[in-house]
């Protein structure tokens, strides 16, 4: 499978590559990544999790800075080419 360079790219890998690497990392930490997403992204993430917690994770975080969301994109989008 072809790696992934853009965040937006979740939804075309496989569900279980995608859940074996965010299962593994702290709610927050994917709830700041997917602040700066799509709502068809999040909404795809937010399956890998029990009810809306994540969607509450995404609003319990409030003003962040984009470079802080970038990084946690950039490493999440790591994770998920190391496994493919």
């Amino acid at each position: 499978m072809e790696k992934i360079k853009e965040f937006e790219q979740i939804p075309e890998i496989d569900v279980e590559v995608v859940k074996s690497v965010l299962t593994t990392m702290k709610l927050e930490d994917v709830a700041l990544a997917c602040k700066g997403t799509s709502p068809d992204n999040i909404a795809y993430i937010a399956k890998l999790y029990e009810g809306n917690a994540l969607e509450e994770a995404i609003k319990n975080l409030g003003a962040v800075r984009i470079a802080d969301i970038e990084k946690q994109q950039t490493d999440i989008i790591n994770k998920i080419n190391e496994k493919l």
